[in-house]
């Protein structure tokens, strides 16, 4: 295993010394500046536990497993483009060639990304606009009703109150006389009205003699009954 390991390293080496190696990483306190370090201090090819010795001599925190580490290398990176993973446990710098190729691949990946993101809020942006639109329009359709019914209202409430006027006004005031018309074409001669014959009072001075007769009779009889 281990020649095997030395004869990848050499072969990697051979070719990286004909071509550019990918730049160090620009943050000189990150990971992936110290692990960038690590590997092309140990020749540019490496592997695993090599990197895990060499920890403790750099200013890089020691993870709790080589797991860990494995994360680590993978995502400060072999992601960024500054490591390629040869096999399990092994690996080198990359080239400048993919270097500039990954670099390219997570430009493009965060465009995409970003595209999506930006199609999403522009989603939710329209949805909102959308269901501010119908909050706006059913509120409007509520104050329209609101005032229509208002102003039904006063108008009953108005014509209620004038036809209660009316009606007071014609119980206070006298009923008024009908205008008087001037006549119209020849005059018209009023007839005398015809007399009415006078009663005749010979009816009533005779009853009014028989009734004084009669009641001087009784008055008569009355004294008589009482002398005898």
């Amino acid at each position: 295993m281990k020649n095997v390991l030395r004869t990848i390293k050499d072969q990697d080496t051979l070719e990286l010394n004909d071509e550019k190696l990918a730049p160090e990483p620009k943050q000189k306190g990150s990971r992936s500046f110290y692990l960038y370090d690590i590997v092309r201090s140990l020749g540019g090819t490496t592997t695993l536990n090599d990197i895990w010795k060499l920890i403790p001599a750099s200013d890089l925190a020691m993870p709790k497993k080589k797991q860990e580490l494995r994360d680590w290398i993978s995502s400060s990176c072999v992601s960024k483009g500054y490591i390629h993973k040869v096999s399990m446990d092994v690996y080198r710098i990359t080239t400048l060639q993919e270097y500039e190729r990954i670099i390219a691949r997570n430009r493009a990946t965060a465009r995409k990304y970003s595209a999506r993101v930006k199609a999403k809020e522009l989603r939710a942006a329209r949805q909102e606009a959308k269901k501010q639109e119908r909050a706006t329009q059913t509120t409007l359709e509520a104050e329209a009703k609101d005032t229509m019914l208002k102003q039904a209202a006063w108008k009953a409430a108005k014509e209620k109150a004038r036809e209660e006027l009316s009606v007071g006004i014609e119980s206070i005031m006298p009923p008024r006389a009908p205008t008087p018309t001037k006549p119209v074409g020849r005059p018209v001669v009023r007839q005398p009205e015809p007399k009415q014959p006078e009663p005749s009072r010979s009816f009533a001075n005779q009853y009014l003699g028989s009734l004084l007769g009669t009641s001087v009779a009784i008055v008569l009889f009355y004294v008589i009954v009482r002398v005898i």
